[in-house]
């Protein structure tokens, strides 16, 4: 196996590591985060308190830009089952998206770098034109990035 290979694997592993802790994040708020895998008889950190949640949330981000960066566009997938680049910037940006209201409805600090990231990547992932969609394509307007229905002619 390739270098680039494995980073592509690495990347995928990581989407789905950053999926799973932005649900839990989105349920239970501050949750335990695990880098590594950890061993069944490694009790210390099967019963290690919870991390704060900036900890976790900057951890996904930084798992999904791993995934941005390593799952190149040669891999983009012909079945929709699979997890692509644009994949990634999708679940990227809808989390910049919920991490940074929350963070300004809650008058904490950094939500403006939040949904601007989000903002960034939506545009990026509009203009690459690589997005699959049966009813809802995404479209510019006034410089906000707005979802619409398609309109029946």
């Amino acid at each position: 196996m390739t270098e680039a290979q494995a980073a592509r694997f690495a990347g995928v592993a990581k989407f789905f590591r950053a999926y799973f802790y932005y649900d839990k994040v989105q349920r239970f708020g501050d949750v335990p985060w695990y880098s590594h895998t950890i061993e069944k008889d490694d009790k210390e950190m099967l019963t290690k308190a919870r991390d704060p949640r900036k900890l976790v949330v900057d951890s996904i981000i930084k798992d999904l830009e791993y995934a941005i960066a390593n799952i190149d566009d040669a891999t983009f997938p012909v079945s929709t089952d699979m997890v692509s680049k644009y994949t990634a910037m999708a679940l990227l940006s809808r989390i910049c998206l919920f991490e940074g209201t929350w963070k300004k409805y809650r008058n904490e600090a950094g939500w403006e770098d939040l949904l601007r990231k989000s903002a960034t990547i939506s545009e990026t992932l509009i203009d690459s034109k690589n997005i699959r969609s049966t009813s809802l394509p995404l479209t510019r307007h006034t410089g906000a990035l707005r979802i619409h229905r398609a309109h029946q002619g």
